[in-house]
This record gives C-alpha cells, structure tokens and sequence, in this order.
C-alpha cells in the first residue's frame, strides 16, 4: 500500500516556508560590536568629536567565529559515538553552539590552526563556531525527505549573510564541510580588512590571499559586505602630529578614486590586498563600511598613505570598488 503524504507536505509551500522560519532561526548578533565584529578596534575614548552611534542588532546574519581557545577531542569519545578528529559532536552549549548541516548528521567542523593573541604570537590548532545569540536550527528536519531538504537548505544558506567578521582564517573550512549544493546556495558573506598592524602589530596579508583563492575557485559569492578598519589620529595625538610636520592642520588629503585605482595599479602594501578580489568572477556587488579605531601618529610614508585611505573609505576608495565590481551604496560609517 502507498504511503500516505505527510500533513507537512500537503499544505501550500508559502505556509511551510512559514513554519521553517521559526525551526531554522539564526537569532540575534550585534554587527557592529566591538568584541566580536571589531576584535582590534580602539575603544575611542580620547576621541571626543563625534558622539558615539548605539548599536543596532541585524536581522539575517549567521556569524561564524574562530574558537577562543584550541581544540582537543574529548575524552572517551571513541567510547561515546563523538567524532575522534574534531571532537566537536556535542550538544549545543552557550560556549559550543551547533550550525545548520545538510544531512541531519552531527557537524563534523574542520580543523584549522590561527595566531594566538598572546605575546608568544604562536598558532594553535581551533575550529569555527556559531556566535549568534538564541540560534535554533532544527537539523533533524532536513534529513526527512529531499524536498524538505532543498527547502530548509534555500532557507538557511540562500536567505542570510554570513559574516567572519575578522575571522577569515574559518572562511575555507566552512566552505570546505558544506556539500556542493549547499556551498552553491552561498551568495553573501561579510568580512572585515583590517588594518596594517594599528592594535595587533602584524599583517593577515597571507591568510586573506588563501581566502580569496578558494573563494575563486570553489564558491559562488555575488555579494560581498566589506568592513575595512580605518585609523585616525585622537585630540591628544594631534598636538604630536602637529609637531612632527610643523601645524597641526596639516593632513594627508583625501584620495579620489583616480588615487586608489593608482595606488592598487602599483600595488601600494596599503592596498595590495584589494587585487586579490579581482579574480572572484562571480562577484557582483561590493558593500563597502569603514570602521573607525584610532591609530598611532605616522611614523613612515606607508602610514601616512594609509591615514589618507581612512579618511577615504567611504568616498574615494568606495567610488573606486563601486567602479570595479558595481557596488552598491556605501553605508554609514561605524564608531566604536
């Protein structure tokens, strides 16, 4: 005897659609908040010409984050049925929380290494996790049937941003653990450049070049929201300025596109790292954001080029992105 349809199947998809937004709920993360999203940004307190803009929470994000500490199998988990590589087929915790998987099967996260932030510098071995708040993915719903699958799968890969945010070092093993269809579902990603050494003392060059190459050649991204840390000189720094170069009133000018499009042609090592992009053939719209941290007084002809790029994200280096891959409008500066 044939099997009866399900009483989920036989109602409109409009209304199942309905339904999985409540199961498959990303919940909640601030965008734009300085633990997380801007891990390298000054706190701004000496800077007191602009009043601090409050955060705003951003619906349809999925925010995925490097682990704080390395990873280690737990023990006996052989014994208990938990995956012996990564060890990360746990229950969700507050600390741990489970991401959306393709077959109902317990998340088996690639392992990757990344720069502690000790002063030792040294790389530990981690893995990505879910830094949204009151996330809920109801996994075990996907593995019901193939339509429910292309369903809630569209729903949760097509419909939300996924931001790394500095992260990017959790940007391939992502990509890597998600099949081939759901990696194509994968449309828009958010992450953040930051700037040359300001708080940390040393360079991602490396690590966002490997980024771009994979997501050349293995994913279909078309729009990207780049958030790129700027740096600015406080009140106290710049009577320093002032004396280093004789006024204080003296500043880099801003740069126009013209300059930024120079400045890449030559591969300046202040924007060396925007040719990397040039090759990601699916790309279609660039959202460019600059976030603002204060930075120290320059001390060479590189930082002064890029303290006339800060004062430029959000016009001549925006235009210039906006010229290059049809960007859309830049968005409000962010103060943190």
């Amino acid at each position: 005897m044939a099997s009866q349809q399900s009483p989920l199947m036989r109602i409109p998809a409009e209304l199942r659609l309905m339904i999985y937004s409540y199961l498959f709920d990303a919940g909640t993360t601030e965008a734009h908040s300085h633990e997380g999203y801007y891990p390298d940004s000054d706190d701004g307190s000496d800077y007191e010409e602009e009043e601090v803009q409050p955060v705003k929470k951003q619906p349809k994000i999925i925010s995925i984050r490097n682990g704080r500490e390395p990873v280690t199998p737990r023990p006996g988990a052989l014994e208990t049925g938990l995956c012996s590589q990564c060890g990360q087929c746990l229950p969700a915790t507050p600390e741990r929380k489970e991401l959306p998987v393709d077959d109902g099967r317990p998340q088996r996260r690639s392992r990757y290494h990344v720069q502690g932030g000790s002063l030792a510098r040294r790389y530990y071995e981690t893995t990505y996790h879910l830094a949204n708040e009151g996330a809920y993915f109801c996994t075990s719903l996907m593995a019901v049937n193939r339509q429910i699958y292309h369903e809630t799968s569209h729903l949760v890969y097509n419909d939300h941003i996924f931001d790394f945010g500095a992260n990017i070092e959790a940007v391939k093993p992502f990509f890597s653990d998600l099949t081939d269809d759901a990696r194509a579902l994968v449309k828009q990603i958010s992450l953040y450049k930051r700037g040359p050494g300001v708080c940390r003392g040393w360079s991602d060059r490396s690590e966002w070049q490997a980024m771009c190459t994979y997501l050349c050649d293995c994913a279909s991204v078309e729009h990207l929201r780049l958030v790129v840390q700027a740096g600015r000189l406080p009140e106290a720094r710049k009577q320093e300025w002032g004396r280093q170069w004789g006024s204080v009133e003296i500043a880099p000018r801003q740069l126009s596109c013209q300059d930024v499009a120079l400045l890449v042609g030559i591969r300046n090592p202040m924007l060396d790292w925007v040719e990397d992009l040039f090759p990601m053939k699916t790309l279609r719209d660039v959202e460019v954001l600059p976030d603002f941290c204060v930075m120290p007084v320059p001390q060479n002809s590189d930082m002064v080029v890029y303290m006339a790029l800060s004062a430029s994200v959000d016009k001549g280096f925006s235009e210039y992105m906006r010229e290059r891959f049809g960007s859309s409008c830049c968005s409000p500066a962010v103060e943190v």
